[in-house]
């Protein structure tokens, strides 16, 4: 559960290398990644890396910005889990780690929602990395013995502008 815990903290700064990207473009100009178990598309002009960094499935980027050395991000996680595993259970236990381990850690909010006819928890919160400071959206959803934990990672200067993004990425994510 700690390994789980960790990984839900993981932020994808611009280190992160994206030369093993497999990126598939379909006609709307967004990136599609489909895995056997779920899909989900992210705007076409982000890269995708499914080379398992840092434990995760796939983790989009955003361009480069101008005067901007922090890269937007979405991650997703994809982890086993023990029967009788809830998603309130889950979300309590990554929300007590992560405010142990993140620095100068601000819960924002936690709440429940649906993505695709799914159950899945949201939580926001704000954290320090290095310079930077940063607005995280992360998203738990459960399926028979897997955690899938989609995480998104913005500046907090530029969280308004990605958020439309954001819930365009999130709503479609759909489970196979």
């Amino acid at each position: 559960m700690l390994k789980f815990i960790a990984l839900c903290a993981t932020v994808i700064l611009r280190q992160v290398s994206a030369q093993n990207a497999e990126k598939q473009s379909n006609h709307s100009g967004k990136n599609n990644y489909s895995a056997a178990d779920f899909s989900i598309d992210f705007p076409g002009d982000w890269q995708l890396n499914n080379s398992g960094s840092m434990g995760t499935t796939v983790i989009s980027l955003s361009p480069q910005q101008e005067n901007d050395s922090f890269l937007e991000n979405f991650n997703i996680i994809v982890m086993p889990i023990e029967n009788g595993t809830t998603l309130k259970g889950l979300t309590d236990t990554a929300l007590a780690m992560i405010g142990k381990v993140m620095n100068e850690f601000e819960f924002v909010e936690r709440k429940t929602i649906q993505i695709n006819g799914r159950e899945c928890a949201k939580i926001t919160y704000i954290f320090k990395q290095g310079l930077f400071k940063l607005k995280t959206n992360q998203y738990i959803i459960l399926r028979d013995k897997s955690a899938y934990l989609i995480t998104a990672t913005f500046l907090t200067t530029t969280y308004n502008d990605f958020i439309s993004i954001n819930d365009d990425v999130i709503n479609t994510f759909k489970l196979k």
